[in-house]
């Protein structure tokens, strides 16, 4: 084999090499959430991306709200693909921004929840919550590269009329969202005529875990939050729970899932 081979192959060897390292980025999102003033809600961060080969042993991110509607209390990492890393040391001395950073000695895996940053709505309102730039929001100091996309918390009454001036063509019931959830989460429905309603949250076995709506309902699109808890005020655990409107004769069932 000549000079000019071996350095063509070399050149090729390098250029695989360049190539393999030039990681696709990673996605982290904070997902649009509605929350009920008083009562501390889980906000996730998402790892869009499967984490598995990308040598994620570190992170840090930081995060801005608006301070007069929200405070920061904890961290939630149980069930989380973070947990291995143990609780991140939290920094939410700055008002209206909160710092988080942690590492472990196993690369994280797998994608889904992160973390939980547990939020306290102090009143009705709204307030993004976002990462504040690249340069604060990292794994591993900056490799692989981040894509981050922002959230934003809506506080608001437990049932809300929404689209006053709009009728529906017909009954609807929608997945609730965020699914999964903790411990809050929106269901929403549509009467295309003035209806008695009634919305009832079951759990897996058929028995009736809370009752949200029960009364006559005008037309028009409708909005609940359910906070995970039963008729009594009792937290409910954690599994998969069904949720069925009966309208007139309309009736619908769809599912969703709790997780502490």
């Amino acid at each position: 084999m000549n000079i000019k081979n071996v350095s063509f192959i070399y050149l090729i060897f390098i250029i695989a090499r360049v190539t393999s390292l030039s990681a696709d980025p990673i996605g982290l999102r904070i997902p649009d959430t509605t929350a009920v003033s008083g009562e501390c809600i889980n906000i996730p961060i998402y790892v869009d991306s499967n984490l598995t080969d990308e040598g994620v042993l570190s992170y840090q991110f930081q995060i801005s709200f608006d301070a007069a509607l929200l405070r920061v209390n904890d961290v939630v990492i149980s069930g989380t693909i973070g947990e291995s890393f143990g609780l991140p040391a939290l920094n939410n001395a700055d008002s209206g921004q909160v710092t988080l950073a942690a590492a472990g000695t196993v690369p994280l895996s797998g994608s889904g929840v992160l973390l939980y940053i547990r939020v306290e709505p102090l009143r009705n309102g709204g307030s993004p919550f976002s990462f504040t730039n690249v340069e604060n929001n990292f794994f591993n100091e900056g490799t692989p590269a981040l894509i981050l996309n922002n959230g934003f918390i809506r506080i608001g009454p437990i049932v809300s009329l929404m689209e006053l001036n709009q009728i529906p063509h017909e009954f609807g019931l929608f997945q609730n969202y965020p699914n999964p959830f903790n411990p809050h989460t929106v269901i929403k429905y549509q009467l295309p005529v003035q209806s008695d309603v009634k919305l009832v949250v079951h759990n897996i076995l058929g028995q009736r875990v809370r009752t949200l709506v029960n009364q006559k309902q005008d037309a028009g699109y409708y909005s609940v939050v359910w906070n995970a808890r039963s008729e009594s005020g009792e937290p409910v655990s954690s599994g998969i729970y069904i949720y069925q409107i009966i309208a007139g004769d309309f009736t619908k069932i769809r599912q969703m899932v709790l997780i502490h």
